[in-house]
Parts: C-alpha cells; sequence; structure tokens
C-alpha cells in the first residue's frame, strides 16, 4: 500500500475545481454572482461554442484596484468574509473565494477592473494559477472576466460537455434563474456574437416572467405572499394548467439567490394534491427573504442547496398559503378548441375512438382451458394458483386491465405513424432554455412525425418560437402545445421520449380499466386458468396502467413461518 503523501498543489486547485466548475454554465453563474456583489446594474454576458470556447462578463460594479486583482484568483481569498461570525451570516454571494480560483485551474482567465475615479483600469491574465501578464487598459467602470479554453487542460473532463446547443441550453437556465430574481437588473446575452437575450432594467417580475418563460406562464400564476415572524415570503405558484413533467418551472430564491430545497417543492406537490397528475410538478416562483442567521448555504461547493433553521415553520406556512390560494381561485382549464385546453382529467376522445375502432380487445369469456395447475377464485376478486415456489395470487381487475392497456397500446403505436399536415400551422412559446433544449430535440420529434420549424418571435426578437407544420394523425384532437412540452420535458429529465405522454397513456388506461372484468364478478375455471396465461404473455405484467400490484406470491418459506413449521 503506498504512503500517505501531501498533493502537489496544481492537483489540489484541479480537485477543488472539479466541485465548483462542472460545465460553462457553471462558470457563468459563478461570475454573474461576483458581478451582483459588486453592485452593478447592467451584467453582459458573451458565449462562443456554448461557452466551451469563450465566456465573458462584464459589469458595471464598483471595480477592482490593482492589489485586489493580484488576490482575487488565488484559493480561500475574499473579501466578503473575515471571521467564523461572517459564515454564519452570509448576505452575499460569492463567498468562499473558490470561484475565480477553481477556474484559474481550468482555464486561461484575464481579468479587467477599474475602479470609478481612476483614469484606467487594470488587468492580469493568470493561467493554472499563476500570473502570467499585467498591465493597464482603457476601460469604463467595472469588471470583464474572461474564461478561454474552458478544460482545455482537462481534456478527459472537456469530452463529458453535451453539444453547444446542449450546454447553451444549461447556461440560459442559469441566466433565467438569476435574472428572475434580480428584474431591476438588465442582462444582456449573446452567443457567437449574435444576442439570444435582452432583458431591460426595471421590469416587474411578471414582465420578466412574461420575457423569459412565456405570455402564457405568466398569465396563469396565481399571486401569493406570506408575512410571518421569521421571515417574509413573495411569489406566484402556476395554476394546474401549466404544471409540467420536470422541475425546470420550479424557480426558488432564499435572499435572492437560486437555490433548491426537495422539502419546498414536495409540499407544494402535495399540496396540490389530485389537481395534478402524479408524475407532474406545478410550477412556482418563491422569494423568501430571512435574517441570514436563519440559514445555512455553506452546504456544498455550488451553493445550490440550502439548510434552514426554521424549515418546519416555512412549510407549515407555504401549504396553508397554497391551500388557501387554490380554494380561491377559478381554476378552470380554459376551452380553446381542437388544439386548446381539453380537461386533462377527462380521457382524449380521439384517441379513444381510434382504439376501439381497430378491435374489442382480449375477451376473457372467449377462451380454452389449457393445462396446469388448478385457478381457484377467492371472494370473486383473487385468483390463487400453486407456482414452483409457493402460491400466485392475483387481482382478476387488475390482470386483465393490464393486459388490455398493452393491447391498445400495440394498435395505438400502429397508427401513430400516419402524418396529417396541418391547414394553419400551431405557434408554440417556450421559455428561453427550454426553446433551446427543443433545438436539440427536434430530431426526436420528427421521428414521431410531428415537423416542427423555428420562428423568431414578433414581440421579443432576442426569442424563437416554434411552428408545428405536421403531428401523427393520432394526436389530431390533443393540445399539441401541451403534447410538445411533455415530450420534451421527458426528454430534459432523461427519460425516453418515444414514451407515451400523460394524455395518450391517461386515456388508454381509462379504456383498459372500463373494459375489463370488474372485481366481484365470478369466473369459470376456464375463464381464470386463461386469465393467469394471458399475463403471463403480456409485458409490463407486474403492476396494472395505475401503478398497483396485479399478483403477488408467498413463497414456501413464508408459508412456513407464516404456520410455525421453521423458526
Amino acid at each position: 500500500m503506498a504512503q500517505i503523501q501531501k498533493l502537489p498543489q496544481e492537483l489540489i486547485a484541479r480537485i477543488a475545481a472539479g466541485q465548483v466548475v462542472e460545465r460553462p454554465a457553471s462558470v457563468v453563474k459563478e461570475l454573474i454572482e461576483n458581478s451582483l456583489d459588486a453592485g452593478a446594474k447592467h451584467i453582459r454576458i458573451e458565449l462562443e461554442s456554448a461557452g466551451k470556447k469563450k465566456i465573458v462578463v462584464v459589469d458595471d460594479g464598483i471595480g477592482m484596484s490593482q492589489e485586489d486583482l493580484s488576490l482575487c484568483f488565488l484559493h480561500h481569498a475574499t473579501s466578503k468574509i473575515s471571521d467564523i461570525s461572517d459564515l454564519l451570516a452570509i448576505q452575499t454571494f460569492g463567498f468562499r473565494g473558490e470561484a475565480l480560483s477553481s477556474m484559474c485551474a481550468v482555464a486561461q482567465v484575464r481579468i479587467e477592473s477599474k475602479l470609478p475615479g481612476s483614469l484606467a483600469g487594470k488587468y492580469i491574465e493568470v493561467e493554472r494559477g499563476i500570473i502570467t501578464k499585467t498591465g493597464s487598459v482603457g476601460m469604463p467602470t467595472g469588471t470583464r472576466v474572461t474564461v478561454s479554453g474552458l478544460f482545455a487542460v482537462i481534456p478527459a473532463r472537456k469530452k463529458f460537455l453535451k453539444s453547444d446547443t446542449t450546454e447553451l441550453a444549461h447556461c440560459l437556465q442559469v441566466i433565467t434563474e438569476i435574472a428572475l430574481a434580480n428584474p431591476q437588473i438588465s442582462f444582456t446575452v449573446s452567443h457567437n456574437k449574435k444576442i439570444v437575450l435582452e432583458l431591460p432594467s426595471d421590469q416587474t417580475i411578471l414582465e420578466r416572467v412574461a420575457h423569459l418563460l412565456s405570455d402564457h406562464i405568466a398569465e396563469n400564476l396565481l399571486p401569493l405572499s406570506i408575512q410571518s415572524d421569521h421571515f417574509f415570503l413573495s411569489g406566484f405558484v402556476g395554476k394546474p394548467q401549466i404544471g409540467t413533467q420536470s422541475q425546470l418551472r420550479q424557480f426558488l430564491f432564499v435572499n435572492k439567490r437560486s437555490v433548491l430545497s426537495k422539502e419546498i417543492s414536495q409540499i407544494v406537490k402535495e399540496t396540490f394534491s389530485t389537481l395534478l397528475e402524479p408524475r407532474s410538478y406545478p410550477a412556482f416562483l418563491f422569494n423568501i427573504h430571512l435574517n441570514p442567521e436563519l440559514i445555512d448555504i455553506n452546504v456544498d461547493p455550488q451553493k445550490t442547496r440550502i439548510k434552514f433553521l426554521i424549515e418546519t415553520e416555512i412549510i407549515k406556512e407555504l401549504n396553508s398559503a397554497i391551500r388557501s390560494v387554490l380554494e380561491q381561485a377559478n381554476l378552470t382549464y380554459e376551452q380553446r378548441g381542437n388544439n386548446g385546453f381539453y380537461d386533462e382529467f377527462l380521457m382524449d376522445p380521439g384517441i379513444a375512438k381510434l382504439v376501439k375502432e381497430s378491435g374489442d380487445g382480449w375477451n376473457i369469456k372467449d377462451v380454452e382451458l389449457a393445462t396446469g395447475a388448478e385457478v381457484l377464485q377467492i371472494h370473486n376478486l383473487y385468483l390463487v394458483t400453486q407456482t414452483k415456489r409457493g402460491v400466485l395470487i392475483v387481482d382478476q381487475h387488475a390482470a386483465h386491465e393490464r393486459i388490455l392497456y398493452q393491447e391498445f397500446l400495440e394498435k395505438f403505436e400502429k397508427e401513430r405513424n400516419d402524418a396529417i399536415v396541418l391547414s394553419e400551422p400551431i405557434r408554440v412559446e417556450l421559455p428561453v432554455a427550454e426553446a433551446e433544449f427543443l433545438k436539440t430535440e427536434l430530431a426526436v420529434f420528427s421521428k414521431l412525425g410531428f415537423v416542427i420549424t423555428e420562428e423568431i418571435s414578433q414581440k421579443k426578437k432576442d426569442q424563437t418560437n416554434f411552428l408545428v407544420k405536421q403531428i401523427p394523425k393520432v394526436f389530431k384532437t390533443r393540445n399539441i402545445k401541451r403534447l410538445i412540452q411533455e415530450i420534451l420535458h421527458d426528454s430534459v429529465e432523461n427519460k425516453n421520449p418515444k414514451e407515451l405522454d400523460v394524455g395518450t397513456h391517461r386515456t388508454l388506461a381509462y379504456l383498459a380499466c372500463r373494459t375489463a372484468i370488474k372485481s366481484g364478478e365470478k369466473l369459470t375455471p376456464k375463464q381464470r386458468k386463461r386469465l393467469l396465461e394471458k399475463l403471463q404473455q403480456t409485458e409490463g405484467k407486474y403492476t396494472c396502467p395505475h401503478g398497483r400490484p396485479v399478483e403477488v406470491e408467498l413463497d414456501v418459506m413464508y408459508l412456513d413461518q407464516l404456520f410455525k413449521r421453521v423458526k
């Protein structure tokens, strides 16, 4: 076994960098937060190759002196804390002194800065933690940081980066989060010298939501406010119709810092209860303001997770406030014709008609007896038979339901290849980050039978909308906008985008449930036996379409223990 030895400083720096700098979006986040700490009112972000080649962040903050420049890139060098008491009451974004040092360990960094009233700015260039060049530069008050060749010195890390479009989407998601928390600050974002996002200063929060997410989302937000003894919360919770299959539309800010909280996300979902599908997430935007001493943001290097000293109080108040807002709001789904909002709790009539017309489904009563063990029926509800290992108990309704669901699914898949060209294209407006993700998935949608093209928004020149010109015939009665969002969010969450969307799944499950034999229905010995045989041949036989168990096996060892034959 090798002896313990102290690691070289360069290796230590790269290990630390791996905790802070995961991808270009990590660099963008840290640099923007530094600009906010410097009191910037206008922030410009320039990206080349989605930040993999170059990231430039320019602000009009207070700037740094030559002395500060020579120290700012050193590991654990910061102006934002000086003792333990500061660490327990953090009021700034970057406080660890890790961001710039981590960037310098994995990229080439140039920092230019000018103090108010100075004749000229100063700059340093740093590579592998060492200053390689210094000098003066003409520039306005503020700071400009250029990070070039990210991970060039660590090719193994660089190869894990995704395509430019995907990395740009991650950068835009980070910028979206920060911009939503700071609507009074202007942001300009360019990619390969083309402006992709331009946010004016002094927008209201709803104006910024409309700009960054969409007018539709802004129109379906319900205002929410909580004034407690220890915290103040303001923001919005979304109506059920803008719930999604991912958590991309959940924004939580604590003292203007974008953070994640599984507990808060869970309590919001639980409060919505049956207003949402089990796999859907409600949209929300919460700003929580409280004494810094009541939180711990020093939980992980990227400072995205947080601990609340008063978590129980926050969750209790939030649950009560959301419940009150939902009870008072009109949550009726809007009706807008074939491509509007159908009631998501009803099955889609077009899909139901298609499946029913293609056949009646497997009928349990048209069967022949096969050889095998005897099958008993208990309380006209459960089927019981012997297996090699013990006893199998089957819920007869759930079993037939699963068989029918798989048949309906196969019929649906056969028909979905037929496409229709829309007489009038459907315009889809998405949040800027989601729009970038969709660009990466257009090929997937094409394989599913969609034809989708890009269109520059007439209202917001820095945004791209999409025109849906062709759809699979089976979706002709569906809400196409929502369908595209569901498939897209599945892809973002690394799920198989070819899986059924929520509406289709619900319709097929509903049909299977209504068509299947019922609990309490008496079956002949032939019918019982054939049902179990058919179930064994069915894919996904272990649960019904709603997730309930179809069969439970009790092995002989369990029975022996039950009857105390063994200890």
